[in-house]
């Protein structure tokens, strides 16, 4: 690895990153414009794209117009007979941070039944919530993408394949298969000075080995973009639309001869300002599940009452008390409206809910950013017979690079869920995680995983306690090919016996990205 940036500037660049996407791209400017010789050589450029890039880690959403965009501005503003060979070496130190963020799950959860109570369910970057994380884009020397007009077009492909020794998570009996995943993605992404349209379409085709009833091709499509009124005020926007199916494990789960599928619409729109060292950011958000009927041995299973959507608006409030502290409010309200009256046990499941929390953003130096905030959650059932419950309601996230070849990582959060077990009116999620990603050699990563996550059934005895462990290396052959192998561990005790399972996949996967 080449020797790191100075701390001066590593820290710069990472102060920024504390006000978006935006202002980090303009310190990287800015730090290029005062040393013109961090992008002099190859191994300078490499160092720098590498302090450039590790605060895009703790960015939420889509990251990809950031990473590519640190990589342009690395190349085009070294010297013309270097330039080549400096957007080569900063491709690749670019690619070896995004290495780090963790893989995608396989079989894929593009859609997620369980968003957050409240929140407004985003599909990039935004949401009444969310940090916009779109910077302006500028047209540069280019060493991934394709131009076409004004945009510029990313292609992607994830070829995989992996054990599973319980692929329907059983108690008992379980089931072995060998299951190959086939998943590309088209990103088109708007090359202008300012605002941005962004577009995304992806498929994932699963084949299994042996119990062909669990194939499914699932896919994905959304568009987003942002309008700068100014350098302080933004509006942004977007839509989604999703073909998903459910995993073995969810609690939902109807034993069918085959996983339901379901289908997500979301649409959202808000809006950002800040002034005076204040911040504010809101939005509404519809997002829309629709799931298909479920085939048994001798029933089709009726999933009619189980469609609903949701209506959300939420905003959140900072304050830049120091460089170094940003204290925040922020709220949802939503309601969820279901199809059908009642479901198929007589329970009207339309809801309103509230969920508001105060907290704070800091970092603390250009190695170390943390987020944390505590509230109160509250849900409200029109059935009578559904009982009104609240809980405490907490989050938190941080980020942690002792060393430049390490960095530690963990997140907790505790929701409102949905659910369809008889005579609950849902269940509060408490989650936690913690990762750790550390750089063997200049192309070789590993990751080390764990996480817990309790899921208490209201009106019911039932608690549900889930445990992952896992871990994996990823080999960057170039800037365009990665190869990785993964093993997981999942294992879940509840109060009703039939769900507990255990869980062992290992994973082979290679990615290429042009």
């Amino acid at each position: 690895m080449a020797a790191p940036v100075s701390e001066s500037v590593a820290t710069q660049l990472s102060d920024a990153a504390s006000e978006g996407p935006a202002a980090l791209l303009n310190a990287l400017d800015a730090a290029i414009s005062a040393n013109p010789a961090l992008v002099g050589t190859p191994d300078s450029a490499a160092s720098l794209a590498d302090a450039a890039a590790r605060p895009v880690l703790t960015f939420r959403g889509n990251n990809l117009p950031v990473y590519r965009s640190i990589v342009a501005r690395i190349a085009d503003a070294a010297p013309p007979a270097v330039r080549a060979a400096v957007a080569e070496a900063a491709t690749r130190a670019v690619s070896a941070v995004v290495a780090l963020e963790p893989p995608p799950s396989l079989p894929s959860a593009r859609v997620s039944e369980g968003a957050e109570e409240g929140a407004p369910a985003t599909t990039g970057a935004t949401g009444a919530l969310g940090d916009s994380q779109q910077p302006p884009q500028v047209r540069r020397q280019r060493t991934l993408g394709y131009d076409v007009g004004s945009f510029v077009l990313y292609p992607e492909l994830l070829v995989a394949g992996y054990w599973d020794d319980n692929i329907f998570a059983t108690p008992t009996n379980e089931r072995i298969d060998r299951v190959a995943v086939f998943a590309p993605t088209l990103y088109l992404n708007s090359d202008w000075d300012k605002h941005a349209l962004n577009f995304e379409v992806g498929t994932d085709v699963v084949r299994y080995e042996d119990f062909s009833s669990e194939n499914s091709i699932d896919y994905d499509l959304s568009g987003e973009g942002r309008y700068d009124i100014d350098d302080d005020t933004e509006v942004f926007g977007g839509l989604a639309y999703g073909r998903d199916h459910e995993d073995r494990d969810s609690p939902d789960d109807v034993n069918g001869l085959e996983p339901t599928i379901y289908r997500n619409t979301t649409a959202y729109l808000g809006a950002y300002h800040a002034f005076a060292g204040i911040s504010v950011r809101g939005g509404i958000d519809v997002d829309r599940l629709d799931f298909d009927d479920t085939p048994a041995a001798a029933v089709v299973f009726n999933n009619d009452d189980r469609d609903r959507t949701r209506y959300s608006v939420g905003g959140r409030l900072s304050y830049a008390l120091t460089d170094v502290i940003q204290p925040f409010v922020q709220g949802t309200v939503d309601i969820r409206t279901y199809d059908t009256a009642v479901d198929d046990f007589g329970f009207d499941r339309d809801s309103t809910g509230v969920r508001v929390m105060s907290g704070m953003t800091a970092r603390i130096t250009g190695k170390l950013s943390a987020e944390a905030a505590v509230g109160y959650m509250r849900r409200d059932y029109d059935d009578i017979l559904l009982e009104d419950f609240s809980e405490m309601a907490f989050s938190g996230s941080v980020y942690w690079r002792p060393i430049p070849s390490t960095v530690l990582s963990g997140w907790t959060d505790r929701t409102i869920e949905e659910t369809t077990l008889i005579g609950s009116p849902g269940y509060v999620l408490s989650s936690y995680g913690a990762e750790v990603e550390y750089q063997i050699i200049r192309n070789l990563f590993a990751t080390l995983r764990a996480s817990y996550a309790e899921s208490d059934f209201e009106s019911s005895t039932r608690t549900d306690r889930e445990t992952s462990l896992g871990g994996g290396i990823r080999y960057l052959i170039n800037s365009n090919y990665f190869v990785g192998a993964d093993y997981r561990y999942q294992k879940r005790d509840s109060e009703n016996s039939a769900a507990d399972y255990v869980r062992n996949q290992i994973f082979i996967r290679f990615g290429v990205q042009y």
